[in-house]
């Protein structure tokens, strides 16, 4: 499946660039993705600081920065995406920019790592459940499912 959607993206991308270009013109087309690129880079910018400022902001408070750093994410992401010429890219990059569906996006991978953790699909190791030699290894845990945070 990930061998064909980096195969199939960009051929998409293409297609619907000529379709839209054919449809409306190639002056506007230039423009859109002209644009677009403007306001990723913009994004990429203004949030970059921004994003800092409320990391640091939830560090000093002593709050968890979990969804500072899922928000930056997608924040960072959704600026490339944007930056990229491309109508498909655009619409995800916006996704990932607008505050409702960035929202809605955390809250959703939430709720898939929650179920994930309660069915087992992901293992969270602390201090206290490694043996004392400190090696997960040996709680017979599969290495390949392992996160070093």
């Amino acid at each position: 499946m990930p061998i064909l959607l980096i195969l199939g993206w960009p051929f998409l991308e293409i297609v619907l660039l000529m379709k839209m270009g054919q449809r409306f013109g190639p002056f506007n087309m230039l423009t859109e993705i002209i644009l677009s690129a403007a306001i990723g880079i913009m994004v990429l910018r203004f949030n970059g600081f921004t994003f800092m400022n409320r990391l640091n902001a939830a560090m000093a408070k002593g709050e968890s920065v979990n969804d500072a750093m899922l928000n930056g994410f997608l924040l960072f992401f959704g600026g490339v995406l944007l930056i990229l010429p491309g109508v498909l890219t655009d619409i995800v990059g916006f996704v990932f920019v607008f505050p409702m569906t960035r929202w809605l996006i955390c809250l959703l991978a939430g709720l898939q790592i929650k179920k994930m953790i309660k069915s087992g699909g992901i293992k969270i190791i602390t201090p206290e459940s490694t043996p004392s030699n400190g090696n997960p290894k040996s709680k017979n845990l599969d290495e390949s499912k392992i996160i070093d945070i």
